[in-house]
């Protein structure tokens, strides 16, 4: 899969209010593209977490 993918996005912003718990179902989810789908839902957190950061400042 492309790592532009539009599904991949779609889903992945589905998925962003509980990326952390479902982590990984990502992973099982889809196997053959767990590595691509693993960093972006880590960069994804990591954005979640500076802009939460920012918030609370």
């Amino acid at each position: 899969m492309d790592k532009k993918s539009p599904f991949l996005a779609q889903f992945l912003a589905r998925m962003s209010a509980f990326e952390r718990e479902n982590s990984t179902f990502l992973l099982v989810f889809h196997p053959v593209s767990a590595d691509v789908i693993f960093w972006e839902c880590t960069r994804s957190i990591a954005i979640a977490n500076q802009y939460l950061m920012e918030m609370a400042a």
